[in-house]
């Protein structure tokens, strides 16, 4: 009886053991589970982040590269996402196929830019047969290819192609809105810019009246039919 006694109580013993150490393991995954649950959140963050107009876009790993706390962009992934299109030689040499050089363009406009250089220039596109008129800009960094791609600054990009953006470093997100996107969102702010943005879209003036809000003006029509800026 004793014997059987000691054996009950032996079992008894393992059995708290057990219980002891399935609880602690237990305990262990659960604290390592929160570890990792915090770490994913942790690089969830810290992870680069684009947005353009309000959409998320998927990232390869050439498109956004970053150099002494600058955000450059490849020009070549990004270039279909803003309503351009790209082509190799700087624009008044379109027909040299020279990758350190580009220029990009839309429906009224081209922007070059050129490795090495801190300095682009545009042109508006017109059937007419005048002789071109050039704008030359300094951005904040010069162009550099690497991997076959033209990288510029956000203020490069933003500068040749009318857009407008911001990046909160705190998550790591840069947010980028293309002119046609900001000129529709403004025009329901204010109503008297709407005749302007509907006008029609080949228009190049019109197109000139919507580059007005990247400065924080916007041209409007009274009521008594006169434009102005506002």
């Amino acid at each position: 009886m004793d014997m059987y006694q000691s054996q009950l109580d032996d079992e008894k013993e393992k059995t708290k053991k057990l219980i002891k150490i399935i609880a602690i393991v237990l305990a262990v995954l659960f604290v390592m589970s929160i570890c990792i649950l915090f770490y994913i959140a942790y690089l969830q963050k810290k992870q680069f982040k684009l947005y353009i107009d309000g959409s998320k876009i998927n990232l390869t790993s050439d498109m956004v590269m970053v150099k002494e706390d600058d955000i450059y962009v490849s020009i070549n992934d990004i270039v279909g996402k803003i309503g351009y299109t790209m082509n190799n030689g700087e624009y008044k040499e379109q027909y040299s196929e020279d990758s350190t050089k580009c220029h990009l363009t839309n429906k009224y406009e081209a922007a070059s830019y050129i490795e090495g250089s801190n300095e682009i220039y545009k042109t508006i596109l017109t059937n007419k047969t005048s002789e071109e008129e050039y704008e030359y800009f300094t951005i904040d960094k010069p162009v550099f290819l690497e991997n076959n791609r033209l990288y510029t600054t956000l203020e490069g990009l933003g500068q040749g192609c009318n857009l407008a953006y911001s990046y909160d470093k705190s998550n790591n997100t840069v947010k980028i809105y293309t002119l046609d996107y900001l000129t529709t969102y403004y025009s329901k702010l204010v109503p008297d810019s709407k005749e302007i943005i509907e006008q029609e879209q080949d228009d190049v003036n019109t197109y000139k009246n919507k580059k007005a809000i990247l400065y924080d003006m916007m041209v409007v029509k009274n009521e008594n039919g006169k434009y102005g800026v506002n």
